[in-house]
């Protein structure tokens, strides 16, 4: 598995590592990407996320506290613009 440390405040402090992996939903059906953070800090272990794609560049995330879910999240990545390309018309 990967894994990735959260960029907390504008400052972009790392504090928490997660593990990520592909794994079953506690929520519904279907496979999600997970961010898995029991094995980290002892403040943060009973917390799980979980990913999953809801439409081309847009992301639906669940935060899970124990098996409790407590916060939903979106994450959006528009589409790239394509370069444009100068010379005469």
């Amino acid at each position: 598995s990967a894994s990735l440390k959260n960029l907390i405040s504008p400052l972009s402090i790392e504090l928490f590592r997660a593990e990520v992996y592909p794994e079953e939903s506690w929520f519904s059906d279907g496979p999600a990407v997970i961010l898995d953070y029991s094995e980290s800090s002892i403040l943060v272990r009973m917390i799980r996320d979980e990913i999953r794609q809801v439409a081309d560049g847009l992301y639906l995330g669940q935060v899970f506290l124990w098996r409790t879910r407590v916060i939903l999240f979106m994450l959006e990545f528009p589409a790239a613009v394509p370069a444009r390309t100068s010379g005469a018309a």
